[in-house]
C-alpha cells in the first residue's frame, strides 16, 4: 500500500502507481470491474485513471494497492523535513 501520504501533483508518480495497479490486477486474475467494486469506485473511473485522464486519489491508491498486495511510496520524506 501507500508508504507516506505527502502526495504531490506528479504524473510520473501516478503512472508507476497505475502500473502497479495492473501488474497486480494480472497477477491475480482480477477484472477492472472487481477492483472497482472493492474499492468503491466505477468501472469508469478506472478507465480514467488508466488512461492518465485524471490521477488517482491517495486513498484509492492505497486501497487498490493493498487488495492487489502491492507497495508504493509517494512523496519523499526528506524533502518533507527539509522545508
Amino acid at each position: 500500500h501507500v508508504k507516506h501520504w505527502e502526495v504531490k501533483n506528479n504524473m510520473g508518480k501516478n503512472r508507476e502507481i497505475i502500473n502497479l495497479i495492473k501488474l497486480g490486477l494480472k497477477e491475480k486474475g482480477m477484472s477492472r470491474k472487481e477492483l472497482a467494486d472493492k474499492i468503491g469506485c466505477t468501472p469508469r473511473t478506472l478507465y480514467y485513471w488508466f488512461a492518465e485522464n485524471r490521477s488517482i486519489s491517495v486513498d484509492m491508491a492505497d486501497k487498490a494497492l493493498m487488495i492487489l498486495g502491492k507497495e508504493a511510496k509517494v512523496g519523499n520524506k526528506e524533502e518533507r523535513i527539509r522545508k
